[in-house]
């Protein structure tokens, strides 16, 4: 289930007691405000969740199938979020009580180079 901001204003709204409209102005500030420091490169530190970073990925010629020609991908940008800790323990105890990473949906399981790396735990 995804977590959509009309659903996270309604929460926010019922746990702090406030009206949805004073919320929705709150919530619609972070996130600009977020988007301004990012554009310009900033980390954005959000404590409990991660650090949500702007990074660089240069222009490369991607090699495809065979007897396809290789084809040109441009340079882009894009944001990545390292986990907190506690996110990061939170995360493991939830795989461990589903089964293991054979428990989630294949869209949610880590890849298995990165299982590889980290001796079979997600």
């Amino acid at each position: 289930m995804n977590l959509s901001s009309k659903e996270l204003i309604r929460q926010v709204a019922a746990e702090t007691q406030l009206p949805q409209r004073t919320v929705k102005m709150v919530v619609v500030s972070m996130l600009d405000v977020m988007r301004d420091h990012l554009t310009c490169g900033d980390p954005v530190v959000l404590p409990g969740i991660g650090t949500i970073r702007h990074h660089y990925r240069r222009g490369r010629t991607a090699k495809t199938l065979p007897n396809q020609p290789p084809f040109k991908q441009s340079e882009t940008y894009y944001l990545k979020l390292k986990n907190s800790k506690s996110l990061q323990d939170a995360l493991r105890a939830l795989c461990k009580e589903m089964g293991g990473v054979s428990g989630l949906p294949e869209a949610q399981r880590p890849s298995k180079r990165r299982l590889d790396a980290s001796n079979g735990q997600p």
